[in-house]
């Protein structure tokens, strides 16, 4: 339904609006794609809006062109768009607004979660914790405190926050997408995804369920790529990156820096030499650009519906590595080795706390009758296995890695196939030489550097009396 202010010729599912139109209402049940020349063009999708039209905003890149292509999906509760010469594209209401960013595309945000993404990268916060009847949380240097002059968060400011990040995990032009969202978290009870705020910081996010009430739990991720020493990982590392294929498994806690590490790598891979490279991630934690390899990142639930139809699409794809976020059942365990043992690089995480306990994790998963030969395929072609914690430093100013790493030579792959794992940590002790490093070694390394306290490394050791007496010798 168009407002006679509004000059406008309908074309089908499109109309052209005049540069003098003045407003235009778009009812819920109309789908419509406004286009104006040189206005902006804007999508309008199963939405219900007021777009008021002013004089044109020149492009940031060039003063003399207009916003063009630029697309943006009003929510359902949109009031009013505003355009003119001293504002960039805004819609106010219910704490939404909109911005256009450098690259002319305009994009969503509420309000109220930009704010908390702003208190947390002022204040150098790992996470943001978000519940009803609470004030948020922000987890900075490992112990969660209240930042920022917020109130209570009631269900309404939830829902709201909760609604609008789970719509990030849909296709964009997803129909009834609220009621998707909903229908996910009353079914799983949780829902995975990632988004960037206005500043450009990427988040990883989990919504979930509690006491029949959504909650809200947002990971900052750091955007830019590092090397290995400047994450405190070893150049062991990168020699997995050179490998022409088999499977490297990063294993460790939740939150320990598995997504970093894998992260590092692919950016090593990607700007040392030419190839295709496929992610499969639950969500996109880390956006690549092609460089010397093509990059190609699905998510699940978005672009996919599991890792495992989404590895197996990938063997279609002519890939020369594949990064699977994680493998958690046993068909994309079996997909995962299938592609490992037929010339493909394989990258993916495990929780498990230590390199042998990453191996008996891959193996348990399988029916006793099948064990024996999938230890024989593992040791065949697996290339190596680090295992990650962060502790906190010195001065609990930061945190930093401590790290158990397995290198596959011929005597750990006989101690894989004949299910003898619990002798690997020996293997570990007697070739340093080759790369390998025990977790005891690690924290032994970061004390004598004066990186981490000393009752910091005991209280995590698994075995602190030989951890002190391995201190002490060479202290």
């Amino acid at each position: 339904v168009f407002s006679p202010q509004a000059m406008a010729v309908p074309l089908a599912a499109e109309s052209v609006m005049k540069e003098s139109a003045a407003e235009v209402v778009v009812t819920p049940w109309q789908s419509r794609l406004l286009m104006a020349s040189p206005l902006p063009r804007v999508s309008l999708l199963n939405c219900s809006a007021t777009m008021r039209c002013g004089k044109l905003i020149p492009s940031p890149m060039n003063k003399n062109t207009y916003f063009t292509g630029l697309t943006a999906l009003i929510r359902p509760s949109a009031a009013r768009w505003t355009l003119s010469p001293k504002t960039k594209w805004r819609l106010w209401s219910n704490n939404f607004r909109w911005k256009a960013t450098e690259t002319g595309v305009c994009r969503f945000m509420n309000s109220l979660l930009e704010s908390l993404f702003s208190v947390c990268e002022e204040n150098h916060a790992s996470d943001i914790h978000l519940a009803t009847g609470q004030k948020p949380r922000f987890r900075i240097r490992g112990a969660l405190v209240e930042k920022g002059d917020y109130r209570p968060f009631d269900v309404k400011a939830i829902d709201a926050i909760t609604m609008d990040l789970g719509l990030v995990t849909l296709p964009l032009g997803c129909p009834d997408g609220t009621e998707r969202i909903r229908t996910t978290l009353l079914r799983d009870g949780s829902i995975d995804g990632a988004v960037s705020s206005l500043s450009g910081a990427r988040y990883r996010f989990n919504l979930f369920r509690e006491r029949d009430r959504h909650a809200v739990a947002l990971r900052r991720l750091d955007g830019e790529f590092h090397t290995f020493p400047e994450l405190g990982l070893p150049r062991r590392l990168a020699d997995f990156c050179n490998e022409n294929d088999g499977l490297v498994v990063v294993t460790g806690p939740t939150g320990s820096g598995k997504s970093t590490t894998l992260a590092t790598m692919i950016d090593l891979i990607n700007h040392t030499r030419p190839g295709h490279i496929i992610t499969i991630e639950d969500p996109i934690e880390f956006l690549h650009t092609t460089d010397r390899c093509l990059v190609n990142q699905r998510q699940v639930g978005r672009d996919t519906r599991s890792f495992n139809d989404a590895l197996v699409d990938a063997l279609r794809e002519d890939p020369d590595v594949i990064l699977v976020g994680e493998i958690r059942d046993i068909d994309t365990i079996r997909t995962a080795l299938r592609a490992a043992e037929t010339g493909h690089l394989v990258f993916t995480t495990l929780h498990a706390g230590d390199c042998a306990g990453a191996v008996e994790r891959l193996i348990s998963v399988f029916p006793a009758n099948e064990q024996s030969s999938a230890r024989h395929q593992l040791a065949l072609v697996l290339r190596g296995i680090f295992a990650q914690h962060l502790l906190p430093n010195a001065d609990k100013s930061g945190r930093v890695p401590a790290y158990e790493l397995l290198v596959n030579t011929a005597a750990v792959a006989n101690l894989i196939a004949t299910g003898r794992t619990a002798q690997i940590y020996s293997l570990l002790e007697t070739n340093s030489a080759l790369g390998m490093c025990t977790l005891e070694k690690s924290l032994t390394d970061l004390v004598l550097g004066g990186k981490i306290l000393e009752q910091s490394a005991l209280a995590f050791s698994r075995n602190a009396e030989a951890l002190k007496r391995r201190i002490d010798r060479h202290a």
